[in-house]
């Protein structure tokens, strides 16, 4: 846990939100188990779920930049891609800030000729490596950050 982080985050909320609205956050960030979700379910793999970044071990100094993992519904992202209109087999998508990779597994299922994710928080990029290898998708040679 990153408690600088968190406590960069109460005091951000406090001066936007007032002392109602950060306890309202502060509840919801706790209330969000983990648990599956549909996707989850279908494919096996571990995707659902909001995590506030403070909550995870992130290094780099663009951590008070974000705000939470969260991941798109998969509906809307399928969409999202069909409404471009173009040959996904012609293009390499790369997911900055790809979380445990969802978005990277869609894409792959869309026919995208190569998925790339990127991931700043070390404990997602693990999560999103054990999803990509259980469904068999991706690189067999992994670039990752020192343990």
């Amino acid at each position: 846990m990153n408690v600088g982080l968190l406590l960069n985050k109460i005091g951000h909320s406090l001066r936007k939100e007032g002392v109602k609205g950060t306890l309202q956050r502060i509840f919801i960030s706790f209330r969000n188990e983990k648990r599956a979700d549909a996707f989850d379910i279908k494919y096996g793999t571990d995707t659902a779920g909001n995590i506030p970044l403070w909550q995870l071990n992130v290094a780099s100094k663009n951590v008070k930049l974000g705000v939470r993992y969260q991941p798109i519904p998969e509906d809307i992202f399928r969409s999202s891609i069909h409404r471009v209109e173009v040959d996904p087999s012609s293009y390499v998508f790369i997911d900055l800030g790809c979380g445990k990779a969802r978005t990277l597994i869609v894409a792959s299922q869309l026919g995208f000729a190569q998925v790339i994710g990127v991931e700043f928080a070390r404990e997602l990029a693990d999560v999103a490596e054990k999803n990509l290898r259980a469904l068999n998708i991706g690189n067999r040679e992994w670039n990752n950050y020192p343990r």
